[in-house]
Parts: structure tokens; C-alpha cells; sequence
């Protein structure tokens, strides 16, 4: 186990982090394809997502492991931000994030829905998998 100076295991905390984003490419790459350049109900001018949303995806999550480690580093708590609105020890960190992804997700269920397309349930349920999507 691989812990900072107060006892917090941060690479279960990195590994937690890897799985949640995990969830959000495995419900990314199995969204259907026509519904990418779809308006979002109800805002016209804007479509579902950026053009290269795997590669941001991609470094917005290596940017939330560099914050834990380097939390870490500080006793366990990353540096408070003008904007932030959560404790800022790690554990409330990462919870904080992964809420904010799995509201993303359920944005994306939810436009697709409206949108008329309901997702396959394996790729719904598979959202929820997490022992599957944490070994991929």
C-alpha cells in the first residue's frame, strides 16, 4: 500500500479516479455516432460534444491524478481555489470530481433520450459495472 504521511492510500484514491473515468470513455466510445453532431435540445447551437472529446477526456484525468499526487504531497489536501466549494482534503476532492463526471454522464443519457434515441441497456447497465471497467 502505497500511503502518504497521514495513512490515505492515494493510489486506491488514482485507481478509483482511473475507474470513474473509465465509465465516462466506455459510455463516450459506445454513444451512437449520428447522435455526436445533434443539437442539444432546447440550445441550437450547440451539439453534443467538442471535436476531440477522448483526448480532452484523456487529459482533464491525468490532470486530476498529477492534483491527488500532488495533494499528497501537501499533507493530504490540494490548494483551495476561488471557485471551490468542497473541503479540500483528497478524499472530498475525488468524490467531488466523480460526482461531476457521472453528472456529465447522465447529461449525455438524458439527451439522447430526448433526442429519441434510448442506449442499449447492456451499455446503461454497463455504466454501472465498475469491477469490469476498472480492469479494462
Amino acid at each position: 500500500m502505497n500511503t502518504d504521511r497521514h495513512g490515505l492510500d492515494v493510489e486506491s484514491l488514482i485507481a478509483a479516479w482511473r475507474t470513474n473515468n473509465r465509465v465516462t470513455t466506455y459510455l463516450i466510445e459506445n454513444f451512437p455516432p449520428e447522435l455526436w453532431s445533434e443539437n442539444v435540445p432546447g440550445v441550437p447551437r450547440r451539439t453534443v460534444r467538442p471535436a476531440e472529446l477522448l483526448r480532452a477526456l484523456e487529459r482533464s484525468s491525468e490532470g486530476i491524478i498529477a492534483l491527488i499526487r500532488f495533494g499528497a504531497e501537501r499533507g493530504g489536501s490540494v490548494p483551495p481555489a476561488h471557485w471551490q466549494n468542497f473541503p479540500t482534503d483528497l478524499v472530498h476532492f475525488l468524490n467531488y470530481f466523480v460526482a461531476h463526471e457521472a453528472h456529465h454522464r447522465g447529461q449525455l443519457i438524458l439527451i439522447a433520450r430526448q433526442l429519441g434515441h434510448r442506449l442499449p441497456r447492456n451499455i446503461v447497465d454497463g455504466l454501472w459495472q465498475w469491477k469490469t471497467r476498472s480492469r479494462e
